[in-house]
């Protein structure tokens, strides 16, 4: 049996939330471009490839392949 989750709510600038939105913007159309297909992204999961270093290769630039595999991963 999987425990509840636990969700923290972050105050942050608006500008800050739009420089992601943007982020996030950006991603979508990068990973529709290599899929040929639209695949929604929550903004957790930006700020998780934008922070994991696993996923961000040297915090520029992102491996599409791996954003796409994340992206589809079931939550």
């Amino acid at each position: 049996m999987k425990m509840a989750q636990k969700y923290i709510f972050v105050r942050m600038p608006w500008e800050t939330f739009q420089l992601y939105k943007g982020i996030q913007l950006k991603m979508i159309g990068d990973m529709k471009a290599y899929t040929g297909r639209e695949i929604k992204l929550p903004m957790t999961r930006v700020f998780k490839v934008v922070a994991s270093p696993m996923l961000n290769e040297n915090y520029i630039q992102v491996d599409l392949k791996k954003l796409v595999q994340f992206a589809k991963k079931r939550r």
